[in-house]
């Protein structure tokens, strides 16, 4: 590439886009830490806000669990119903929630006892509301599932959280059991927070309370609001337990129904359980690459993790809208960048090869060149230089046709001068040898005679050498023709005692 004017088109085009790039790079840089670091955040958040309504929910729960076992009302209930009590009145109460009487002296007491209950497990979303004697038998259930009227076995969940409350030596106290699938439910994930009854410093049975998981998975699912929750098209919360299975349920499930006690967890959440709260990218359980945020809810009793996670493409939306606004800018920068690289080179190229026309031009002698001056810079300055270099050149340089003129006037004062000495040599200095010739032939000199003769031949010769008067008498081939015959004379007398004075220029040479 020899073109100047391309070389500084493309050097200033290369330090335009470094800069774009460098600048584009660094800002994209940074974009990207502060828009990860920004998800990172909004979901630590998001994940202290779901622990802290979960931690509320399971206090307030432990709340209600602990003013109901003190209650005067559960202790007439626990008191009554255990002298009257027999499985022979489950038939008459099975799968009938809302029955208040029946026959017997144990429908008499249920009535009196149940609307109470009924109206505290409706206001505070219980499933069920257990009265256990000491042995585990079921005094009374609000729901009337299977298990009401009956013995509990011992590897029943609520028969575990009435070992569990039992065994408590005080009042104010109570127990949180885990998630387990509890049959009489059919099956269905339940929870059990129970307190033992105290009276007058005596245990005389347990309360317990039956929680399904729905209430808990619409905290963590924001009731199926995942976008208003903060969570985007992608996000989700979710809880696992320490067998590493859900607790509540994920937005994008592996299958229908719910995935509580169902579903595993990706075996990298399952590393979590027992991590320190943080953050990470990883992978979840569609292999999906995400932003997470972990850490252990403080309920005592429960042992489970709570994750916030959100696609990395989704996270990362906003970067390559970003990415996307800055390489169409830089794009539009590189073309301004080349149309103002166009403009600055050729404002500069332009000059100077104007400035090298310039020199050719005086080069060929053309001394009236003159160059614009269209700016004060350097250019400028320049251009005013060359244009007094040849101002000075055309004051002191003389032209071709100038100098063939004064040729001409300085042959023509040579000629004049010529002539004018030959006729002085022919009018002048002749008369006067002439006039010496006669003095001497009176005198009788001959040698003298001779010698005046001989140089007055010699005057004669010159004077025609320098300028013929046959030249101005008739003309240049007649003065040719004259002076030819007259060589060709002198070489065919070689002895002749004609003496030629040396030769000189001729006339017309």
């Amino acid at each position: 590439m020899t073109s100047y004017r391309a070389k500084l088109q493309l050097a200033l085009l290369a330090i335009g886009l470094f800069a774009v790039g460098l600048t584009s790079w660094q800002a994209l840089s940074g974009s990207t830490e502060a828009l990860r670091a920004a998800t990172y955040d909004r979901l630590t958040v998001l994940r202290q806000t779901r622990a802290q309504q979960i931690e509320r929910y399971f206090q307030d729960l432990g709340n209600h669990v602990l003013a109901l076992s003190v209650d005067e009302s559960t202790l007439d209930a626990i008191e009554e119903f255990t002298p009257v009590w027999s499985p022979a009145i489950q038939p008459l109460f099975l799968h009938q929630p809302l029955l208040l009487r029946a026959p017997g002296p144990y429908g008499n007491i249920h009535s009196r006892y149940h609307p109470t209950f009924h109206r505290y497990q409706s206001a505070f979303g219980l499933y069920d509301i257990f009265l256990l004697s000491p042995e585990g038998d079921v005094l009374y259930s609000v729901a009337k599932e299977s298990d009401f009227a009956v013995r509990l076995a011992p590897d029943s969940p609520l028969s575990a959280a009435h070992r569990a409350a039992w065994a408590l030596d005080g009042p104010e106290q109570f127990i949180l059991q885990d998630y387990r699938p509890y049959p009489p439910s059919s099956n269905a994930p339940a929870a059990f927070l129970a307190a033992p009854v105290f009276r007058a410093g005596y245990k005389i049975g347990v309360l317990a309370i039956q929680l399904s998981s729905t209430e808990v998975n619409r905290v963590m699912t924001a009731g199926g609001q995942w976008r208003e929750a903060g969570l985007g098209e992608t996000g989700e919360s979710y809880l696992v337990g320490p067998d590493a299975l859900l607790r509540s349920d994920l937005r994008h499930p592996h299958e229908p129904g719910s995935g509580i006690l169902r579903t595993h967890v990706a075996p990298e959440v399952a590393r979590l359980l027992h991590a320190p709260p943080g953050t990470e990218t990883g992978i979840d359980h569609r292999q999906v690459r995400v932003l997470r945020s972990h850490s252990r809810i403080n309920v005592p009793g429960l042992d489970w993790t709570l994750i916030a996670e959100i696609d990395e493409a989704e996270a990362h939306a906003a970067i390559d809208a970003l990415r996307t606004r800055t390489l169409g800018l830089g794009a539009l920068i590189g073309i301004i960048l080349l149309l103002v690289a166009t403009l600055l080179a050729r404002s500069v190229t332009e000059p100077v090869l104007a400035l090298a026309d310039g020199v050719r031009r005086l080069g060929r002698r053309q001394f009236g060149t003159r160059l614009p001056i269209s700016s004060r810079d350097e250019i400028g300055q320049l251009a005013a230089a060359f244009n007094a270099m040849a101002e000075d050149l055309e004051a002191t340089t003389v032209s071709k046709s100038e100098l063939e003129l004064l040729a001409g006037r300085l042959m023509s004062a040579q000629e004049d001068e010529r002539r004018r000495i030959a006729r002085e040599l022919h009018d002048d200095l002749s008369q006067r040898l002439a006039a010496v010739a006669i003095a001497a032939a009176n005198l009788g000199d001959q040698n003298i005679k001779e010698q005046i003769a001989s140089i007055s031949h010699d005057i004669h010769s010159l004077s025609r050498q320098l300028h013929p008067a046959i030249l101005d008498d008739l003309g240049l081939p007649a003065a040719l023709e004259a002076e030819c015959r007259l060589f060709f004379e002198r070489d065919a007398m070689p002895n002749s005692s004609f003496t030629a004075s040396p030769k000189r220029p001729s006339a017309i040479s």
